[in-house]
């Protein structure tokens, strides 16, 4: 059986400019051709794909694990990924050291699943999940100001960790990822940096609550060709509007201006007035970034 690159880029979770770079670059898999030149790649390399992207998304560079065989690979990884079905189980694990207010049982379950699963799969089978539902319990009243603020510092630690060990490449475009002034919370700003990470952009994270001079600054320094920002409390402040047209007027034309979090499409008319892209979910966001690399 074989796959083309849409089918496999689903089955793996790498964006089909991932793959292609990791097969020009590193000669990690070689796909044979159709007739009209398609990719087209059998069920091995698909599961070679896997193993590469759970190494990566462990800390590993791409460089030093393509060359591995299958075997060292799993050998490297500690044995194969745990069962998709196993999710609902770890969720509620997660949740149950919440309310324990147990943050080494939360962050021994977040690591685990990050090594065996990959990063991606921890984000949005975990991760996105695990906050969506502290969200939630946090507005019913079922969750207690310190449940809620062990479960944010940890995942914050695990976050940051994860971030700052993701390989970065010298030669890929760079994007500035901060929050504007007065939005304090960084979860979703450090999540938007792991994802353009892996979509296998060079980012500059400036961390949370910084003036629209200081993004245009950055921008201007680091010659980003996008800028993306995490609006998530609160959901109305009125000086949100006077940050963005600060930030789009100072930005080059060129440079793209990306916003998400849950605060962002309560300032749709904002961010239409200074043309920015408002990004849906963690995975639109990465459609957009392989979008915008050449192949």
């Amino acid at each position: 059986m074989q796959f083309p690159i849409r089918n496999v880029s689903q089955i793996t979770g790498l964006s089909s400019h991932t793959i292609r770079a990791w097969e020009r670059r590193y000669s990690a898999v070689t796909p044979e051709r159709s007739g009209t030149n398609r990719r087209l790649y059998r069920q091995g390399e698909v599961e070679r794909l896997k193993l590469l992207h759970r190494a990566v998304s462990a800390g590993f560079s791409i460089g030093s694990v393509a060359k591995l065989s299958d075997q060292a690979l799993q050998e490297l990884l500690g044995g194969p990924a745990i069962d998709d079905t196993s999710e609902g189980s770890l969720l509620e694990q997660c949740r149950g050291a919440v309310r324990d207010l147990d943050g080494k049982a939360l962050e021994s379950v977040l690591v685990m699943v990050s090594t065996k699963s990959g990063m991606r799969a921890a984000l949005h089978d975990l991760i996105l999940p695990l906050l969506d539902w502290i969200d939630t319990e946090w507005a019913r009243g079922k969750l207690t100001i310190s449940q809620e603020h062990l479960a944010s510092a940890v995942i914050r630690t695990f976050l940051e960790k994860v971030r700052s060990g993701l390989p970065v490449s010298t030669i890929a475009p760079r994007i500035v990822v901060t929050t504007p002034a007065n939005q304090i919370h960084e979860i979703g700003a450090l999540l938007v940096g792991i994802t353009a990470s892996m979509a296998s952009w060079q980012v500059i994270y400036l961390g949370p609550n910084l003036p629209a001079s200081e993004i245009v600054d950055a921008s201007h320094r680091s010659g980003a060709a996008a800028v993306a920002l995490s609006l998530v409390f609160p959901t109305d402040d009125e000086r949100i509007g006077e940050e963005l047209r600060t930030i789009r007027k100072g930005l080059k034309p060129s440079v793209i201006l990306f916003v998400g979090g849950r605060a962002a499409p309560h300032y749709q008319r904002e961010l239409a007035e200074v043309n920015a892209i408002l990004v849906p979910s963690l995975a639109a966001l990465e459609d957009r970034l392989a979008g915008l690399r050449p192949n």
